[in-house]
Formats: C-alpha cells, sequence, structure tokens
C-alpha cells in the first residue's frame, strides 16, 4: 500500500501487470487480417454456367458488340480520323495566330510610320510658310 500511495503521490504511472500477463497468455500465435471480398464482375460467366443455363449469355454480349462496332464503322466511312481532325483544328488555330500577329505587326509599323509623316508634315508646311 505504501508503494502506490507513492506512486500517486508522485503521479506517475501503474501498469496492471496481470492484465498484461493475462492478454500475453491468451494471445494468438497468427493475426487476423480482415480483408474486403472481390468485387463481383457481373459481365463475366463462366463457360460451365453458360453451358449449364443452356446458351452463351458471353456469345450474344460479343455479337452484339460486333454489330454495335460494325454500325459506328458504317456511320464513321467518309469521316477523317479524329486525331486529324484535332491536327487539322490545331494548324487553323496556328494559322490565325499567325495571321492576327502580321496584322498587329503592320499596324504597329504603320503608327510608327505616322510619326515619321507628321515630321515631314512639319518640314512641309515650314517650306511653304517660307
Amino acid at each position: 500500500k505504501n508503494k502506490m500511495e507513492d506512486d500517486k503521490k508522485k503521479g506517475g504511472v501503474k501498469w496492471d501487470e496481470d492484465n498484461l500477463a493475462y492478454n500475453e497468455a491468451n494471445q494468438s500465435a497468427t493475426m487476423k487480417i480482415d480483408e474486403p471480398k472481390t468485387p463481383y464482375n457481373r459481365e463475366y460467366v463462366d463457360e460451365e454456367e453458360a453451358e449449364k443455363k443452356g446458351g452463351s449469355k458471353e456469345g450474344q454480349s460479343v455479337a452484339a458488340k460486333f454489330s454495335e462496332l460494325s454500325d459506328a464503322l458504317e456511320a464513321s466511312k467518309g469521316q477523317k480520323p479524329k486525331f486529324i481532325q484535332i491536327a487539322e483544328e490545331a494548324q487553323k488555330e496556328d494559322e490565325e495566330q499567325q495571321k492576327k500577329q502580321e496584322d498587329f505587326e503592320k499596324k504597329r509599323a504603320q503608327h510608327y510610320n505616322e510619326g515619321h509623316l507628321l515630321q515631314k508634315g512639319r518640314q512641309l508646311s515650314e517650306d511653304e510658310d517660307d
């Protein structure tokens, strides 16, 4: 009792040695790991299950996908592939940007040329006054 009272006065930690010994003795050798179940893929059907049901769902889905793809291919005949369309659009944007740059340079040159024209105009007016 005296030792416990001394620990309380000091504010120390008191370990429950009996509980620690009990947990140590009852601890299992392996750790149980809880893992989530593997998600079920509804599109996949085992061949055995399909045969038992009397038909191949996998074959039906392949046929449906085939007809869908063939329809899309038929609809896209005569059209350029998407990557070519994107490249052409980018080229058009580059051409537009280049044209804007050229227009800007012309206007800038014209602006600076106006200053030169004003100087010429002053000289001409001075010559006329003389």
